[in-house]
């Protein structure tokens, strides 16, 4: 019989007359099939379940009803009076030194000779590949391929009506009211802790263990990306690539029960061979600042000039005085090794010899393109000063400081000044009109004074052209 609630059942009897029983109500009354019979039962689920019947090879049934009806699936031979499904679609029946094999529910059945045993009175698989069956006489065997097949591992010296798997043990029923009892190792199991070092170098040759367990036929271990060294045992010695992460172990027994146990690791990557980054030429006298390029995995650095008085700060060595051509050397590290020490040449730059040369006196007024800076090529700046071109009309009347910048190299510069003054107006005689020449606006401002400067000639010399000259003269005439 099999219930699959406390209310709901099915009750298998070998007289064709009684048939299938079915309860919906814990046993008080029952609903009985007719030409069906039930030696061995099983459901794997509230609907779909299965028997057999020792009586004819033809009497395979399933349901899917919970029990209702059944349905005769032929298609096997022999005297079949025990069976286990693990699923809806995959079972095995036992018959007379044979086993029944089905992957689609009953509608194929593949055969297999089951190592000498006589006639199955039980069966049960506790993964799709490991079972066993015990037969009559106490025959005791074993599969791990699925049923194909079968090995003989207890001698069978005992008379059994009936026999029962559990999780561990075959019990056996005998004729006489004796209980036999074989254990199978199929005990369910807590695999042990993970033993190790958490912490690790990259590269580095450690040992995992999870401890000798007794009925363990598998050590089935995962190491982080890249790790090496896993075998199916229960102690390994892998190695360390640069990935932190997960080790595993699943354990399997010889039932194929497992248990899996994990371990947290972090490892520490080995540095890489450092690249400096920095200016080819330092100036004479100057500073110049040379940077490794980032390596997450160094924690230390160690620096070597022989150009000049240097200062390390870390990833960076500064140079201060450079004295002469030379090497700039680095050794990066961390807790797990040093790498090779790099180096990279550093030439020497003489400063260059900057002059400048230029007008000095600036109108208010004037725009000017500043030259004269040499070696040609720099850089102009100062007050007013815009892309080269001096500018005084926002700075008022003053004295006022321009530079000339001019850098040979990186970081090898050098600048010349210039003094210059901005003035407003020309304090001469001539400079009538108060600007800062003296020009014929001078001229037309005192012609005007004199009340002829539409009825009168201003070209005094006759020139065609009315200027600073006619002022002069006529200065001159004023004057005398």
């Amino acid at each position: 019989m099999w219930f699959t609630s406390d209310q709901v059942g099915c009750v298998g009897s070998t007289l064709l007359s009684s048939g299938i029983c079915q309860t919906t109500n814990g046993g008080s009354t029952f609903s009985c099939g007719t030409n069906q019979a039930g030696s061995a039962m099983q459901f794997v689920n509230v609907n779909v379940g299965y028997t057999v019947h020792t009586g004819s090879a033809a009497t395979f049934f399933k349901t899917t009803d919970g029990g209702s009806t059944w349905v005769n699936m032929p298609g096997m031979g022999g005297s079949n009076g025990s069976l286990h499904f693990i699923s809806e679609t995959e079972g095995w029946v036992g018959s007379v030194g044979s086993v029944w094999h089905t992957t689609d529910g009953g509608l194929n059945w593949t055969q297999a000779y089951a190592g000498g045993a006589d006639y199955i009175i039980a069966i049960h698989f506790y993964t799709p590949t490991t079972g066993y069956i015990v037969d009559n006489y106490g025959g005791l065997y074993k599969s791990t391929d699925g049923g194909a097949n079968w090995e003989s591992v207890l001698v069978g010296d005992v008379a059994l009506a009936s026999a029962q798997f559990t999780e561990n043990y075959c019990y056996g029923g005998g004729f006489a009211g004796e209980i036999f009892r074989a254990e199978l190792g199929c005990g369910a199991f807590q695999a042990g802790n993970i033993i190790g070092d958490d912490e690790w170098c990259e590269n580095h040759i450690g040992t995992f263990s999870v401890g000798f367990i007794e009925s363990v036929t598998s050590y089935d271990w995962t190491l982080p990306d890249g790790w090496t060294g896993a075998t199916n045992a229960f102690t390994i010695q892998p190695i360390a690539s640069d990935q932190s992460g997960l080790v595993s172990v699943t354990v399997t027994n010889t039932c194929g029960f497992q248990s899996t146990v994990y371990y947290d690791v972090t490892v520490t990557p080995l540095v890489e061979t450092p690249v400096i980054v920095g200016p080819s030429t330092v100036c004479s006298g100057g500073a110049a600042t040379y940077t490794v390029v980032d390596d997450p995995a160094a924690s230390t650095f160690d620096w070597s000039v022989t150009v000049g008085a240097f200062t390390e700060n870390g990833d960076q060595v500064t140079i201060n005085n450079a004295q002469q051509a030379g090497l700039v050397y680095v050794q990066s590290s961390n807790e797990c090794g040093v790498s090779s020490w790099v180096s990279v040449n550093v030439g020497l730059a003489t400063p260059p010899v900057v002059t400048w040369s230029f007008e000095d006196d600036f109108c208010i007024s004037d725009l000017t393109a500043l030259i004269g800076g040499l070696p040609a090529g720099g850089i102009y700046s100062g007050p007013g000063v815009v892309d080269g071109v001096f500018d005084p009309s926002a700075l008022g009347e003053g004295n006022y400081t321009l530079n000339y910048h001019y850098e040979s190299t990186p970081g090898c510069a050098g600048d010349a000044t210039q003094e210059v003054t901005v003035y407003s107006n020309v304090l001469l005689p001539a400079n009538f009109n108060n600007d800062c020449e003296v020009d014929e606006l001078d001229l037309l401002v005192l012609m005007d004074q004199f009340g002829c400067l539409g009825n009168c000639s201003a070209d005094l010399n006759n020139s065609g052209v009315v200027g600073t000259d006619d002022l002069m003269i006529l200065m001159g005439m004023l004057t005398n």
